[in-house]
């Protein structure tokens, strides 16, 4: 694990992007695509923009989400639209953009469909960027007493729901997170950081969900922590 702290939300998210770009930029050398998915959320929105202007090979990429709740493109709390608007639209639009959430299906529709989308792609994923919550949350793997629901037998995706959000999602699973080459992970805010270094000093718990990606010499993980 690589930790980078940084004294500005700026400088954090500059770096981030930056180092997003190089390590999207091998993956395009090693090979002729490499895949991204993204978070949704506000720190995004600081990221995002820098990263899509780079001079990538964008028609190369495939890009997905970690996450996503099911509702329409248009609804302000989609990630779909925040990708659409801060990361396509600044200079990423030659992308291959692949939205977790399909309009007008049922939650056991959706997820067939998201791991239909989802199987053209190379595994595992190339990088993927994650935020987090104050409870630890990543993805859209909240705090739960069975891990086992953070995982569908061999489905990419997992359906869950926030604690306290009615909408219905959809989440990568905790095997596909674990399992990508190279993990971002982009920790802002006091209380989000006092989370992190809770969960740097206990045992694996899916009560932390973020807990489940520290310590294990198997993750290519990289963090990048600012108040």
């Amino acid at each position: 694990m690589i930790i980078k702290t940084f004294q500005t939300r700026d400088d954090c998210a500059r770096v981030l992007s930056d180092d997003l770009g190089i390590v999207l930029n091998a993956a395009l050398a090693e090979n002729e695509h490499a895949s991204l998915a993204l978070s949704g959320g506000r720190s995004p929105k600081m990221v995002l923009p820098n990263l899509a202007s780079m001079p990538l090979r964008w028609s190369d990429v495939d890009v997905t989400l970690s996450d996503e709740r099911c509702v329409l493109p248009s609804d302000k709390d989609s990630n779909a639209a925040m990708v659409q608007s801060s990361f396509l639209e600044q200079g990423a639009k030659d992308a291959s953009f692949h939205p977790l959430w399909t309009e007008d299906l049922d939650i056991a529709g959706g997820l067939k469909t998201a791991k239909r989308k989802l199987s053209i792609f190379p595994w595992p994923l190339d990088v993927i960027y994650l935020g987090m919550g104050e409870d630890g949350h990543f993805a859209s793997l909240f705090p739960s007493d069975d891990v086992a629901g953070f995982d569908n037998d061999d489905s990419p995706v997992v359906s869950r729901r926030a604690p306290s959000v009615p909408h219905q999602r959809i989440s990568l699973s905790l095997s596909t997170i674990r399992k990508t080459r190279h993990l971002f992970l982009h920790v802002t805010g006091s209380a989000k950081r006092e989370t992190f270094d809770y969960a740097r000093t206990i045992t694996p718990t899916s009560q932390c969900p973020v807990s489940l990606l520290l310590n294990n010499a198997e993750i290519d993980l990289r963090v990048y922590l600012t108040d």
